[in-house]
């Protein structure tokens, strides 16, 4: 980027320039508060100068309607190269306006007519800061837009913002204490605030002598209609200022007549102070969250923002209840939520404005937006102050006001943006506490902080919020330190965005990548049918690790196409690590129909800890994942203590099943089990499975009887197959194992024992289960 004459605008002299900008801005933010139609002017103009409800609503939507001559910068603009020089020499002509009431101020002070002074201040704030003002103001936005990175400019503004209302704090609190601690020269206070703020507005203008202009900020062209014309034959653009100006509208039924109504001694008769305790409130809390809400906005979007923004009026609904005995409860309150919830919406608007305004025309964009927005706003105050006169009640005010806002609020949704999160996702972000930890945690991510405090940072970022950090963490996947980049990488996986998803394929796909299986999986934790193909793919393009992992995430993302992939895995020629994997993946979602499989592998694997491995995928598919577990694994006190307990429960869940054949359970009881659990305890393993086949067999052979369904020893298998997975399951893994270990001669294990109990455990539970069900129905029958 070069700027008019031709030098280069480094990233470093962008960020020097900009901090120029924000020194004027804080000048100027004294100016801003005191010289537009807030409290310390509107109070001025009404309690002091004597203006009526009329008079005071006229000359705000007066200030608002001259929002009409940000059209003349398009006019003015087309005849000039720059944009910087022109808008210097109008701005010191436009912060001249303070100089102006000063000196209105000081004439009533020196015994000077108060009508008089009434038509000095009106008249030049018309004609100097808001007719000039105006004229070059779209430049300026123009002109630091243009050189403010777009990805960080919403941020910028904020900061920008939260900066000038400190200052404006310490000024505006200043000048009220002033004016109630020298109430009798109350004019001379004015005098000398006002001349301070005209010569801290100078100082404003007079800093971005040293900001560059780009080259390519502004085209000069010479002036035609169809350039004037331009934005409003963009029909969202038009429709957003024009909603715009509909939503200040609504503010301003209200707002002007707030302070004075505040400190008028026929009404509340709060002291002028109470305007500043009120402003410290609101600025303070501006300058708390004014950097959140751009952040947000620059991650999230600006029109949900701009949409919570528009809460900030609610409170105006405390004003219904406000007298001179609760005032100090609830003035606090109200200027407490203002100052949260109204930068959201001033900051958000012009964000709004510079998004949908094109590279290139933007000043005739920006012109257009400040002018409609003051064209439709200016009615506000007049029908405030029309209804201030006649109903002579705030109360009435309020509610016209309150409805207006509804209604804007609802018409705002219409708005078409660039894709953006939905107002719903927005709000719950802001409600998640989690939402602030990642804004805090953002320094540590994009610093250079010690690898450690990244890494801490990393495990901070959540999935609701995470996609406030997706920028940081994304560039963090490329961290020379291996476990802030596998970090980050798991991070993007909780984030689980459509564009994480795509970052996270890149890197699986990238064979210079190093963090190809964190990739696989976290692209399984993100459960996303779309990356089934790339995952497919890793199976067959990457070492050991990176399969195993992408066979752990296809068993994660669940679906026939993935099980398919894992089936066939199963039957390669893999390593028995991969192998392993995939049939647990497979087991995950309490597949039964992968049992044989499952079993298959089972028996061909020798590594101990892959068959403990696989065993617990056999008793997850049988019970409750993680149960079986407990069995096989941990000291041997817990071990045994769990294996007791299963024992137990098979005891309890064959006693409740003595209704269906008493005689026959109750041999199981008092002859089979005591057997078996000798057997067990002499690790006579053999045996122990005899009885156990035993029982396994003929009470699936009884339940088969019981159904009345016809069957041969042959056909049982397809049957069970077909008609009841879960009685298949515990038919062919007892089957297995005898075959297995039975014919063969090999001797039994534990395990074998143990799963088998397991089976009939939860053989009992859901036959039990049944039963229950079965005397629910006759119950309810009769």
């Amino acid at each position: 980027m070069l700027d008019t004459a031709g030098k280069p605008i480094t990233s470093s002299r962008i960020e020097r320039s900009l901090k120029y900008s924000l020194i004027g801005g804080t000048f100027g933010a004294v100016w801003f508060i005191l010289c537009q139609p807030q409290q310390i002017l509107t109070v001025f103009v009404r309690n002091y100068l004597n203006a009526t409800d009329i008079q005071l609503g006229n000359f705000v939507a007066l200030l608002n309607l001259a929002g009409f001559f940000h059209l003349g910068a398009i006019i003015l603009y087309s005849f000039t190269k720059r944009i910087k020089t022109a808008w210097i020499c109008y701005g010191l002509l436009s912060r001249s306006s303070a100089f102006f009431i000063s000196a209105a101020a000081f004439y009533v002070y020196k015994g000077g007519n108060t009508t008089l002074a009434l038509w000095v201040v009106m008249a030049s704030s018309f004609i100097f800061s808001f007719m000039i003002g105006n004229m070059a103001g779209s430049g300026w936005w123009t002109w630091i837009a243009s050189l403010t990175p777009e990805n960080e400019r919403a941020a910028y503004f904020g900061r920008r913002s939260s900066i000038a209302q400190m200052m404006n704090i310490v000024f505006f609190y200043s000048a009220t204490w002033l004016l109630d601690y020298f109430n009798q020269q109350v004019f001379l206070v004015y005098t000398l605030i006002y001349l301070a703020a005209g010569i801290l507005g100078e100082l404003d203008i007079l800093m971005h002598l040293f900001v560059p202009e780009p080259e390519n900020a502004h085209e000069k062209e010479p002036f035609n209609y169809s350039k004037l014309l331009t934005p409003l034959k963009d029909r969202n653009f038009l429709k957003f200022a024009l909603i715009t100006g509909f939503s200040v509208l609504s503010i301003n039924i209200i707002v002007p007549f707030q302070a004075p109504y505040i400190t008028d001694k026929n009404s509340i008769g709060a002291p002028n102070i109470w305007l500043g305790i009120m402003y410290i409130i609101s600025q303070l809390a501006w300058v708390l969250v004014v950097p959140f809400w751009g952040f947000v906005m620059d991650r999230m979007g600006k029109k949900p923002v701009v949409l919570l923004g528009l809460l900030y009026p609610v409170s105006f609904i405390l004003y219904l209840f406000l007298d001179s005995s609760n005032y100090w409860l609830l003035l606090p309150f109200i200027s407490l939520w203002n100052g949260m919830f109204a930068p959201a919406f001033w900051e958000g608007i012009n964000q709004m404005m510079l998004v949908l305004a094109p590279d290139g025309k933007k000043t005739p964009y920006i012109a257009w937006f400040w002018a409609l927005m003051g064209l439709v706003g200016s009615l506000g105050p007049l029908l405030g102050g029309i209804i201030m006169e006649k109903s002579g009640s705030i109360e009435v005010t309020t509610i016209t006001a309150l409805i207006f806002l509804g209604l804007s609020f609802i018409i705002f949704t219409t708005v078409k943006t660039a894709r953006e999160s939905s107002f719903e996702n927005v709000i719950n972000m802001i409600t998640a506490p989690s939402t602030y930890r990642t804004f805090y945690q953002l320094p540590i991510l994009s610093s250079t902080k010690k690898p450690e405090r990244v890494h801490k940072a990393l495990k901070e970022v959540k999935k609701i919020t995470g996609q406030l950090a997706f920028d940081e963490v994304s560039n963090r996947m490329d961290d020379p330190d291996q476990t802030v980049r596998e970090e980050a990488v798991l991070a993007m996986g909780r984030i689980g965005t459509e564009s994480a998803r795509e970052v996270l394929i890149q890197q699986l796909n990238s064979l210079d990548s190093l963090v190809r299986p964190e990739a696989a999986k976290a692209l399984g934790m993100m459960g996303d049918c779309t990356a089934i193909p790339p995952l497919v793919d890793a199976l067959y393009n990457g070492d050991e690790e990176l399969q195993e992992e992408s066979a752990r995430a296809l068993g994660t993302i669940y679906s026939e196409d993935s099980v398919k992939v894992l089936k066939q895995l199963i039957k390669e020629d893999r390593s028995e690590r991969v192998k392993v994997t995939g049939a647990q993946s497979i087991v995950a979602h309490g597949r039964l129909d992968a049992v044989e499989e499952v079993i298959d592998l089972w028996e061909q694997t020798s590594n101990r800890v892959l068959q403990k491995q696989l065993s617990i995928s056999l008793g997850n598919l049988i019970g409750k994942p993680g149960e079986f577990y407990r069995c096989i694994t941990g000291t041997s006190v817990k071990r045994e203590k769990a294996i007791n307990d299963l024992f137990q429960d098979v005891r309890n869940g064959l006693k409740k099943l003595e209704i269906l054949d008493s005689g026959f359970i109750n041999h199981i009881l008092c002859e089979s089990m005591p057997a078996l659990e000798e057997s067990y305890e002499k690790k006579d393993y053999s045996e122990c499975f005899t009885y156990i086949y035993t029982i396994i067999l003929n009470l699936i052979s009884r339940k088969l009887e019981l159904t009345e369904t016809e069957y041969t020893d042959s056909s049982v298998p397809e049957y069970l197959k077909e008609q009841d997975s879960f009685l298949y399951l515990g038919f062919y893994l007892v089957q297995r194992f005898e075959q297995n270990k039975g014919n063969s001669g090999l001797p039994f294990t534990s395990t074998e024992i143990l799963l088998s109990l397991y089976y009939l455990k939860y053989y009992c539970k859901r036959e039990s289960g049944e039963i229950r069900s079965a005397r629910k129905r006759q119950r309810l029958s009769h």
